[in-house]
């Protein structure tokens, strides 16, 4: 679970750089 939360925050970490 916690890795599943983790790779979400990182996603939208991402986008927000790529955005």
């Amino acid at each position: 679970m916690f890795y599943f939360m983790s790779r979400i925050f990182i996603r939208c970490t991402f986008s927000l750089e790529t955005y």
